[in-house]
């Protein structure tokens, strides 16, 4: 968004699941530039409302999540419009990799492990990239793992690692809570498997059961999160079981969305 701010442009259009479309048009009313949110017609009515409380127009689309995206760029094309959206524009991963940054600076050092939910892969592939620049720079001598979580109802990428594929195909969308995930033909599903592999991690799925004990677990903890951030929760408990070691060591996973989102 500082970049668009800084090109100029009228109006920015992004799809999304919810949130990110709600962190674009919070900075796009506090930069001053029109907003337009392309979202499934399932999504959330609580993540529309907020979406809209900052000014936002919100167009909702039915079909898959690709076909939203696909809706978005459609849009964007002829306008003059600036696409914002994480789908496909470059800019979105210096973005994202700056949140580990933070956390080492916070930590003065980095833990263990990122446990990451995946759907597009934004928020893993800004780690992994921000973990070679600290590789870059001397701050780190060892990378973290990148332990990801798909939900087991819409997982293309777990699928392609447990076949030991080096590409992503198109998988079912066979219906899932945690919608922030669900992305069916991830464009960026090659360089996911390659970040992953490249930091000895591991890819694993939850279902929605799990995800939704994993939510009111984390409730009683005093964190409230919606169902697809309950999903991060899950995933470590499922590598904990998977691998017992991992409960000796140090793990960071993010709670991007508040609970009052879900239902």
């Amino acid at each position: 968004m500082a970049y668009a701010k800084k090109l100029g442009v009228p109006k920015v259009v992004c799809d999304s699941s919810g949130n990110a479309g709600t962190s674009i048009a919070a900075y796009a009313a506090r930069a001053d530039i029109a907003c337009e949110v392309y979202v499934p017609e399932a999504t959330s009515e609580k993540k529309i409302q907020q979406i809209r409380a900052h000014g936002a127009d919100v167009f909702k689309i039915a079909g898959s999540r690709e076909d939203t995206a696909a809706a978005a760029a459609k849009a964007v094309l002829g306008s003059g419009a600036f696409y914002a959206s994480h789908v496909y524009n470059p800019l979105f991963y210096e973005g994202t990799k700056t949140y580990f940054f933070e956390v080492f600076e916070q930590l003065g050092k980095m833990p263990d492990n990122f446990i990451i939910p995946v759907g597009n892969g934004t928020l893993l592939l800004g780690a992994f990239r921000a973990f070679e620049q600290m590789m870059k720079w001397g701050a780190i001598k060892k990378m973290p793992r990148i332990l990801a979580v798909q939900a087991e109802n819409c997982a293309p990428i777990y699928r392609a690692w447990a076949n030991g594929d080096t590409n992503v195909s198109a998988a079912e969308n066979k219906g899932t809570a945690a919608e922030g995930i669900a992305i069916a033909a991830p464009a960026r599903g090659r360089d996911i498997l390659a970040a992953v592999k490249a930091t000895d991690g591991d890819i694993i799925t939850v279902n929605d059961e799990q995800v939704q004990s994993a939510r009111e677990e984390m409730a009683a903890f005093g964190f409230y999160v919606e169902i697809t951030a309950a999903a991060n929760y899950a995933g470590y408990k499922s590598f904990i079981k998977k691998c017992p070691n991992l409960v000796e060591q140090v793990h960071v996973m993010p709670l991007c969305g508040a609970g009052i989102k879900s239902s």
